[in-house]
């Protein structure tokens, strides 16, 4: 018999979201690789009845109540190991999902042997003053504790964040698994050298990363495709407007694909351009996508510059460094230590380790 789990999320594809798409891939990987069969429960109020989904049961919550929640949850049908794929943002629109951790509290307390695994793929917004997540910010911290405390596992993508729930739920202190996020749009187990491919610029990630990388760093990202001999630059999400029309090289917008389009588009090119914080790249599945399909990976200078063994110069590179870094042998190991860092965190392996943990609450079930 197969071991089956009820995974929690905001929603699942074809609606367009990052945690959707990494519990459905997941639960694919579960079921083929471990015997590990999933449920769903889809939190985002939108109507939609119960549904299948390539094989899998999804259930919807009617409403984001925790009285709501709890009895879901306690329906006969649904495993009592439960894993939640949190943000909090996708549960609330201010970040503050408190009927989901009163719902999960009412549900715990009726049976001591109910499994929690909670997955923080974030913990808290933070921003200027004028800006709601600087308000918001402390009920997301009071939050993301007290769900850290009720959880019978913790999993996160960067070690910061693990440390931060440590502190704050003691008997997870040093055991909350650290996993870098895989790619939702695929991975290769061959992936072609950089002079073979187009020579072309791919930015995945919409309007806004667009409209920065090619606005406010429009020199330093012209200056690179001079140095790197670019000759398009290739949009994959939501287009940017007036400013892709202002730029001496060509300029295509590919908007919304599927995941099989935006893979084929990112494996072909030479170079992924991001706009991304160097000390979150754990958690960006754009990295990982770039990563996974072997293309060189550019962003903007920020800092801090290191993130769980991702290190700029050595699995990236900041735009300024490309006129230092031109060698095309230079610029292929960079690609290939991109590669290296996420094989250890692809898909299967990363199925392994929620296998090994999954499978260790059946002795407490």
């Amino acid at each position: 018999m197969p071991l089956e789990i009820l995974q929690i999320v905001p929603n699942l594809p074809p609606a367009i979201n990052g945690l959707g798409d990494y519990a459905y891939l997941l639960a694919k990987q579960l079921g083929a690789g471990h015997d590990i069969q999933s449920h769903f429960l889809v939190c985002d109020s939108s109507g939609n009845r119960e549904r299948e989904l390539s094989g899998f049961k999804v259930h919807q919550l009617e409403a984001q109540q925790p009285d709501e929640l709890a009895r879901k949850l306690a329906m006969g049908e649904m495993p009592s190991i439960v894993l939640l794929h949190y943000v909090g943002y996708g549960y609330e629109k201010r970040g503050c999902p408190f009927w989901l951790l009163r719902g999960l509290e009412s549900w715990k307390r009726v049976n001591a042997d109910r499994q929690l695994l909670i997955m923080f793929h974030e913990l808290y917004a933070f921003g200027p003053p004028w800006r709601s997540s600087f308000w918001a910010s402390p009920a997301h911290r009071w939050l993301a504790a007290r769900l850290a405390r009720l959880a019978d596992r913790c999993i996160t993508n960067l070690g910061r964040y693990a440390k931060w729930l440590g502190a704050r739920a003691e008997r997870h202190k040093n055991v909350i698994d650290t996993i870098p996020v895989f790619s939702n749009v695929g991975e290769m187990t061959y992936s072609s050298p950089l002079n073979s491919r187009s020579p072309n610029m791919v930015i995945f990630g919409g309007a806004r990363w667009v409209t920065e990388l090619l606005g406010r760093y429009r020199n330093e990202t012209l200056r690179c495709c001079r140095e790197l001999c670019i000759q398009e630059i290739i949009t994959i999400g939501s287009p940017a407007g007036t400013v892709t029309g202002k730029m001496p090289i060509p300029v295509t917008e590919c908007g919304f694909l599927n995941t099989d389009k935006v893979a084929e588009i990112i494996s072909s090119s030479q170079v992924g351009l991001m706009n991304y914080f160097p000390g979150y790249l754990a958690k960006s599945g754009v990295f990982a996508a770039y990563s996974a399909l072997g293309v060189l990976p550019l962003l903007p200078r920020f800092s801090p510059p290191g993130c769980d063994g991702c290190i700029a110069g050595k699995h990236y590179l900041f735009l300024d460094q490309v006129a230092t870094s031109v060698n095309g042998d230079r610029l292929q190991q960079v690609v290939n230590n991109a590669r290296e860092w996420y094989q250890t965190h692809n898909l299967a392996r990363t199925a392994d380790i929620y296998a090994g943990l999954l499978k260790d609450c059946t002795l407490v079930c």
